[in-house]
């Protein structure tokens, strides 16, 4: 799969309000000014497609599409995942009111990038 197989339309940019550098594949959340930073865990967060230095755009998935993310730990085919406190994708606990941010469509280890189906951020476990 290509870096993501996302339909334009999908695609935003937002200011950094710290560096994503290097953070592709990982998620970030908005703040009440309108710029994104690496989430915190359980918190609701977007794919990083793109990411950016401190004051530059990075590019993130919002909606329901096929994109990558990097992992924090290891997750099967199905499992629901959601952001921890590196902002990486792990399983979802049950149970726990985090939110759940994708379900993973491939198997994968942690600091591995695995092909996901993003969910709106709102659903909790």
């Amino acid at each position: 799969m290509a870096l993501t197989n996302v339909d334009t339309h999908s695609f935003v940019s937002a200011r950094a309000a710290k560096s994503l550098a290097g953070k592709q594949y990982q998620l970030a959340k908005y703040l009440t000014s309108g710029e994104v930073e690496l989430c915190g865990e359980g918190e609701a967060g977007f794919i990083i497609a793109e990411d950016a230095v401190e004051g530059d755009y990075a590019t993130l998935v919002i909606g329901a599409e096929r994109a990558k993310v990097r992992l924090g730990g290891t997750v099967a085919i199905g499992e629901t995942l959601m952001s921890n406190a590196e902002a990486k994708a792990v399983k979802t606990t049950s149970g726990s009111g985090k939110l759940i941010v994708a379900i993973a469509r491939e198997a994968g280890a942690s600091g591995d990038i695995i092909e996901v189906l993003t969910v709106p951020p709102a659903v909790k476990a």
